[in-house]
């Protein structure tokens, strides 16, 4: 028997996947997280409401990614015990590899608690 030695080239095709539910800190109110399987790149578009009453209030924010986190920066502090639809408008997150994630529901939602 002879010994034999060769290199595999390996290509991570795994599409990342969203890890419900999103995440909310009372200790940062101003952020909420989307934690994904793996550690991702990209961006992501999202519209944040707040009900006030009969109208939904829109809440500003910026959207970066950290690690295996999308951070949805919020411009407003949501008041205390109140629900929060996240509608993703446009997902462009990848791994590092580039795989495209896993397709997600469109539309989340958490409650506010501090």
């Amino acid at each position: 028997i002879t010994n034999f030695e060769s290199v595999v080239l390996l290509n991570d095709n795994k599409k990342p996947y969203y890890i419900s539910p999103p995440v909310f800190d009372k200790n940062n109110p101003y952020e909420i997280r989307l934690r994904f399987s793996e550690e991702i790149t990209g961006s992501m578009t999202v519209k944040v409401t707040q009900p006030v009453g009969s109208y939904n209030y829109e809440i500003g924010n910026t959207v970066t990614t950290s690690g295996n986190d999308v951070i949805i920066t919020l411009n407003g502090q949501p008041s205390n015990n109140t629900y929060l639809r996240i509608d993703i408008l446009d997902n462009k997150i990848v791994d590092v590899s580039g795989n495209q994630v896993s397709p997600m529901n469109n539309q989340l939602g958490l409650v506010v608690m501090y």
